[in-house]
């Protein structure tokens, strides 16, 4: 699957939540996560954690780039998620481990998620699916036109996983 996204400190307010409803976006749920990530050569590999849905194993693909970026992901739900995270673990070792409270609205097909990452602080992350009817040039083009209904700049961008800003901040 692809998607469209882009990445950026943002503190969500009343405000906030009176442009979603105005453009027609919809409040999904709020998810407790936790993100457990393996050393691998190409892109990224993790165990998402979540409560109160299934675990997944989700690979992404996609370059540090400020964005909007597309990014190339598989996700699969797993069963017996510490069986999978102890093969991972002993094969790979762990790179990190992100947790999070998310917030998940959703206007068209973009998914819109409000983030409070424990020791970085709040974001907001804005996913366009490519579906049947949207493809790169549309994903593109309705995150953008987020962007500006948000109030986000392209200069505030962040091209990092929260990974590597929480590895970056405990090395330095």
């Amino acid at each position: 699957m692809i998607n469209i996204e882009i990445k950026v400190r943002y503190r969500k307010t009343s405000r906030t939540d009176k442009i979603l409803k105005k453009i027609g976006a919809r409040f999904e749920k709020t998810e407790i996560q936790k993100d457990t990530y393996f050393n691998v050569d190409r892109g990224r590999l993790k165990i998402r954690e979540r409560d109160p849905d299934t675990p997944q194993l989700i690979q992404y693909f996609r370059e540090e780039e400020k964005g909007p970026r597309p990014s190339y992901y598989e996700i699969v739900h797993l069963k017996n998620v510490e069986k999978v995270k102890g093969t991972l673990e002993h094969e790979h070792g762990i790179r990190g481990v992100v947790k999070k409270r998310r917030e998940i609205w959703v206007w068209k097909n973009v998914r819109i998620h409000f983030d409070v990452v424990e020791d970085l602080g709040e974001f907001l992350e804005l996913e366009s699916v490519l579906v049947k009817d949207v493809d790169t040039e549309e994903g593109g083009k309705r995150v953008k036109w987020l962007m500006g209904k948000l109030g986000i700049s392209k200069k505030d961008l962040i091209g990092q996983s929260y990974v590597d800003l929480l590895i970056e901040r405990f090395s330095g």
